[in-house]
């Protein structure tokens, strides 16, 4: 083993941050995975101090959540160049970010979301279940501020007359996302790695596919729906 492998009272010592939270970022698979030696000891690459200020630069100033954080931290363990992350940072920051208002919490806890939008905590776990609330943490959970903002909105729809079986077609919106992410990497990633194309392009070029989509098939089910009605 090398002689600059750390231990972990190190790790926190030079990265600023307690060991809790260290293991808790290697539950969320964001850190380079340590080496073992013994059931209870540990050592890892200095290559962690590096990766945990990104983590809280990334938090901090640039306010995403720990899913963004992942996948960008995985990029830059593929060899991706810097240049690269700094787009997925620039993009990931228009898509997902918006500006935190002063003295609000980006981590907050389930009891907090509930008391914030109205939903109770069974509500929530539903939203989770489908998908439109994904907080992180395997133990207590933490939301960030899209899983707030998706439960108001949430809240506003229950409120309008959307019942809680109708937003299980939202857990189908998800898995199309999803399946479209693993499509997309699949063929795009050697791509963009390259710079054949960027992914700030890529993500336009989808999404106005998507927009066309979209209207055509809105258009197509309102027709139908005044032509069904017109006919009783």
């Amino acid at each position: 083993m090398g002689s600059n492998m750390l231990k972990i009272s190190e790790v926190s010592s030079a990265s600023g941050v307690s060991v809790q939270t260290i293991h808790y970022y290697l539950r969320e698979g964001l850190l380079t995975s340590p080496v073992k030696t013994a059931r209870n000891m540990a050592y890892y690459h200095p290559v962690v101090v590096d990766e945990i200020r990104m983590i809280k630069e990334l938090q901090d100033k640039r306010y995403l959540p720990i899913a963004v954080i992942k996948t960008i931290l995985q990029a830059r363990r593929e060899g991706q160049e810097l240049d690269h992350i700094e787009e997925m940072h620039s993009l990931f920051q228009q898509v997902f970010c918006y500006p935190e208002e002063e003295g609000e919490s980006a981590d907050l806890s389930e009891a907090e979301v509930a008391a914030a939008t109205g939903l109770d905590e069974a509500a929530l776990r539903y939203l989770e279940e489908l998908r439109i609330l994904n907080p992180a943490g395997k133990g207590g959970k933490h939301y960030d501020k899209s899983d707030l903002r998706a439960a108001g909105i949430v809240k506003k729809l229950l409120g309008l007359g959307l019942t809680p079986q109708d937003l299980v077609i939202y857990r189908q919106f998800a898995e199309f996302i999803n399946s479209e992410v693993k499509t997309v990497r699949c063929r795009f990633l050697q791509r963009i790695h390259d710079g054949s194309i960027s992914l700030t392009e890529l993500i336009g070029i989808l999404n106005d596919l998507k927009k066309q989509i979209a209207y055509k098939s809105f258009r197509r089910a309102l027709f139908e729906s005044w032509r069904e009605g017109g006919e009783e």
